[in-house]
């Protein structure tokens, strides 16, 4: 219980890790900050092997695709 409650919290207030997406007009930066937490959760504690072998691998492009703040 304790583990999911950690998961679903947020490391920091601030926004920092945005993933830039393109649209045909104009590019809308989506937040990455909110997921990060479940998404390392589910990594270390999640039963299931496609799942931690997805969230491993979303992981690991995350560094190539984000923007970080200057």
């Amino acid at each position: 219980m304790q583990d999911e409650l950690l998961a679903n919290m947020r490391w920091d207030t601030t926004l920092r890790v945005s993933f830039p997406v393109p649209y045909a007009e104009q590019k809308v930066d989506v937040f990455l900050d909110p997921l990060l937490p479940r998404l390392c959760f589910l990594a270390e504690k999640a039963t299931d092997r496609k799942t931690k072998v997805r969230v491993v691998l979303s992981i690991r492009v995350i560094p190539r695709r984000i923007r970080l703040p200057h």
